[in-house]
């Protein structure tokens, strides 16, 4: 009995050695959230303030969820442009849908779509129905008390 008991022990932490790196970055990293900031620019850069701006990993999967304020105003007929990601996107031959994204244009309506990594650290939005991003067409600039909501997800 205590010579199976043994054998098991030994099997058992000999599979704990196997996974050890794998179960490590999964169990610290997994279903914890981190603050980070949002960059937001629309030709010249905007000022905005998080009600929520985090993002959680799994392995090299980047989740986030913003909800942004904007304070300052961005150029009519520039697109909105997100950057300043943690982590840069892979794989590094963008554009490519990563998530979903509201604006809302102050006064005047939501504005939904796509929202897509332009490049390596930058993010875009592209409306349902419309030939440019967002800020082009429909043509507006964000301006105080706009919003802009998203929700991604790629590998770093």
């Amino acid at each position: 009995m205590d010579r199976e008991i043994s054998r098991l022990w030994s099997a058992i932490e000999d599979l704990k050695q196997r996974i050890s790196g794998v179960w490590d970055h999964t169990y610290e990293t997994y279903g914890t959230w981190h603050n980070w900031t949002a960059v937001v620019t629309q030709g010249v850069a905007v000022t905005v303030s998080p009600i929520s701006c985090r993002y959680s990993t799994i392995g090299s999967t980047v989740l986030l969820q913003a909800r942004l304020y904007v304070s300052t105003s961005g150029t009519a007929g520039q697109p909105i442009i997100i950057s300043g990601l943690p982590g840069v996107i892979q794989p590094a031959n963008p554009p490519c849908t990563i998530g979903t994204a509201q604006v809302l244009q102050t006064g005047v309506k939501w504005h939904e779509g796509a929202l897509y990594a332009e490049g390596a650290d930058s993010l875009k939005i592209q409306c349902n129905g419309e030939v440019a991003e967002l800020g082009i067409t429909p043509n507006f600039g964000l301006a105080l008390y706009s919003q802009i909501w998203f929700n991604a997800c790629y590998e770093r």
